[in-house]
């Protein structure tokens, strides 16, 4: 647990039910950013007690692989020999964006018996200062790197490679946010160039560019034409917009 964050006073006896009755080796659950632990707006398509695993749930495989829907850490409990306790982590250790996600995969691939409980057990204290609301400068490597590790997943999840492909068009979505706090931060314009186009001209940028198409949402696609073609100047003013909302 975060130190400014809190467990819901019955969450251990509730998760010690799902866990005994299910013979669980990891439990996930609900977190809300309000202090009442009123339920969180983005509700999960699985019934509470549902028992899964990633071979057996194909929907679980694509939220996990396509989606930073069940990043975090602090929504799961798990037996703690699926934990990579001993493993060296110094390769990742630049990885700000998505370190919740490096963790959660291992031990969702490893789970054989993953178990949904439809409760909200955790507040998270939402802190505009913290960590995953500033801007650094290797912010995009962070989050490539982060991208690369769920794909690897996906990948190894569906060797027709359908959700590799799903996964590559979900990471627009995060390199547009990237671009947004590039733009957004307090870094001289001469940075925030140097930081957009080490982003633009990365290979993985590229890859996911070409499912552009596929962009729903015309701001964000708007957006990353912009960051693809270098229009910079334009980008700084969408973004500069975007902070005023």
């Amino acid at each position: 647990m975060d130190s400014d964050d809190a467990l819901h006073s019955d969450a251990l006896r509730i998760l010690q039910e799902y866990i005994v009755r299910n013979d669980a080796d990891l439990v996930f659950y609900y977190a809300s950013v309000k202090p009442d632990f009123s339920a969180t707006a983005r509700k999960l398509p699985f019934r509470d007690g549902e028992v899964m695993s990633i071979a057996s749930h194909e929907e679980l495989r694509r939220i996990l692989s396509t989606t930073f829907q069940m990043n975090s850490v602090c929504t799961k409990v798990f037996r703690r020999e699926l934990a990579e306790i001993e493993r060296d982590y110094s390769s990742v250790r630049h990885i700000s964006e998505g370190e919740d996600l490096m963790f959660s995969l291992p031990l969702m691939d490893r789970a054989e018996r993953i178990v949904f409980c439809d409760h909200v057990l955790y507040y998270y204290r939402t802190n505009l200062a913290s960590i995953s609301n500033t801007f650094k400068p290797a912010l995009f490597r962070s989050m490539r790197d982060t991208l690369r590790i769920q794909r690897s997943y996906a990948e190894k999840w569906d060797p027709t490679g359908e959700l590799a492909r799903k996964c590559d068009a979900n990471g627009l979505i995060n390199f547009y946010n990237v671009a947004v706090k590039i733009t957004r931060s307090s870094h001289p314009m001469k940075k925030k160039r140097e930081y957009l186009l080490e982003m633009v001209t990365d290979p993985d940028f590229l890859r996911d560019y070409s499912y552009i198409d596929q962009m729903n949402k015309r701001k964000v696609k708007y957006a990353l034409v912009l960051a693809k073609n270098k229009c910079f100047v334009p980008l700084y003013l969408f973004g500069a917009l975007k902070q005023r909302q």
